[in-house]
């Protein structure tokens, strides 16, 4: 029995896939801003060139690795160049849309998840040595563990592995795959190159020992020391920016996972808005801009949780501070007293003890 295409189910399918296309582009605009200027380009074409080089590996023999009928290992080459990836839906993966729709849109998750590994090898790989390592991980990493899981007939699926969007897939074989890299190539090495040669005076001895001081340095060799620079993010915008359309596009990798505008896409769409928007939510309440029903301040770190200060002063504030975290913990080990008569306890009442005066 032949299901009908749903024109709905595609339509949104196709939407989902241009989402998580996005994400690529975001991810390339995230990293590229927290590397040093000279390394942003580097950084970012990391992430933009899995999208050429991935598209074509995917065509020519990564889907059919990936979806074709094979066996539980891998789903050989029936589908080489999408021979046979036509606008018939295929029942074992989704009834309701083409076959050629799927697989633009696996096309996008095969082409995030090597671009996810270049966040932990940035400024310690050659270029077209990355390349390589894109082929060649995609054929013999991805591929063959997404058949395992997604493919039918896959030995893990017929285990009872469940992997709706990429937890195992995407996530795990890339975080894995990024920490072995980052290990066997090691951390950041600045070369820095000092020496100095220092010629004084035009005698005999100064030239001698200047003529020799230079044979010297030149069979020595400058001296090499290796200091660790901080790295620190060049572009907080450019990371920003990154980070909003990760998060728009994953709206599209969630919910199109379902492969179909229902109700399973509709929950898949709803948890990722919400969790996202609880993560947002805390960060606005972590601070000291909490305020009860009344509008009146709340401070959970000058005086206690909960404890509301209505009319106080900033430096009455930081004077509370200083006193719970440096002078309070001394004076119950039986230390020297409170310093400064304008300093609280922890009752908030003024203690009036002297410099020197016994806890």
């Amino acid at each position: 029995m032949t299901t009908a295409i749903s024109a709905g189910d595609t339509a949104w399918v196709l939407a989902s896939t241009a989402l998580v296309m996005v994400m690529t582009v975001g991810l390339a605009f995230f990293y590229g801003g927290l590397v040093r200027p000279k390394n942003s380009l580097n950084t970012m074409m990391m992430s933009v060139v899995a999208l050429g080089v991935i598209s074509v590996q995917w065509v020519l023999v990564g889907y059919s690795i990936a979806f074709a009928h094979g066996t539980p290992l891998w789903g050989g080459l029936s589908w080489v160049a999408f021979r046979g990836v036509g606008l018939d839906p295929d029942p074992a993966y989704a009834a309701t849309i083409p076959l050629q729709a799927h697989a633009m849109f696996q096309a996008m998750f095969a082409i995030i998840t090597p671009a996810l590994i270049s966040g932990a090898i940035v400024e310690r790989m050659r270029f077209r040595a990355y390349v390589v390592f894109l082929v060649l991980w995609a054929t013999f990493v991805y591929d063959p563990l997404a058949h395992w899981v997604w493919g039918a007939g896959g030995w893990l699926q017929k285990l009872g592995a469940l992997d709706f969007a990429g937890g195992t897939v995407v996530h795990i074989s890339a975080g894995v795959s990024a920490l072995v890299a980052a290990r066997m190539l090691g951390p950041r090495k600045e070369l820095q190159k000092l020496g100095a040669l220092d010629f004084a005076g035009g005698t005999v001895v100064h030239i001698s020992a200047g003529v020799s001081a230079l044979v010297a340095a030149r069979m020595l060799g400058p001296r090499k020391d290796f200091k660790r620079i901080p790295i620190v993010p060049h572009n907080v915008p450019l990371v920003l920016l990154g980070a909003g359309l990760l998060w728009f596009g994953w709206f599209g990798f969630n919910a199109g996972s379902a492969l179909a505008a229902n109700g399973l896409a509709r929950q898949g769409y709803r948890s990722w808005g919400r969790n996202g928007s609880r993560g947002r939510a805390g960060g606005d309440h972590a601070g000291r801009g909490l305020r009860d029903r009344d509008g009146v301040a709340r401070d959970r770190r000058a005086g206690g949780a909960g404890e509301l200060h209505r009319h106080s002063d900033p430096r009455e504030d930081a004077a509370r501070r200083f006193a719970r975290r440096v002078l309070l913990p001394r004076t119950r080990r039986g230390g020297w007293g409170v310093a400064d008569r304008g300093v609280r306890d922890e009752g908030c009442q003024p203690r009036r003890r002297g410099w020197m005066a016994r806890g």
